[in-house]
């Protein structure tokens, strides 16, 4: 009789900053140009959650500009000024639920020009 020793992966909840913009006909944003939204995930690591939200923005129409401030939420809920109310979200998570947005915080001009 042989065993086999898989190698367990925990996953905990991760925490980014996403910069998206609404691919065509997405209208979710009520016809801003973009938004930053803390996004939430279901991940081993930092890669794992970057695949993750990335697939999921993109079933969302959403097109990512940039990803930010990747960490565990572990180390987010450490920090006197964090949301509570997303560290909140984030103890919420189940296993089954692999990636939620939390707020959008929309823009009608590019941030980068003046």
């Amino acid at each position: 009789m042989s065993t086999h020793n898989k190698k367990r992966i925990d996953k905990s909840v991760w925490v980014g900053l996403l910069h998206v913009r609404p691919s065509d006909g997405n209208t979710s944003l009520n016809g801003a140009m973009g938004a930053y939204v803390q996004t939430l995930a279901m991940a081993s690591d930092a890669n794992d959650y970057t695949e993750k939200v990335v697939t999921f923005s993109e079933t969302c129409d959403f097109r990512i500009i940039e990803i930010m401030d990747v960490e565990p939420l572990t180390e987010l809920r450490n920090r006197s000024n964090a949301d509570a109310d997303l560290i909140a979200l984030g103890d919420s998570m189940s296993h089954g639920a692999a990636v939620t947005f939390y707020v959008f915080n929309t823009y009608d001009r590019d941030p980068d020009t003046n």
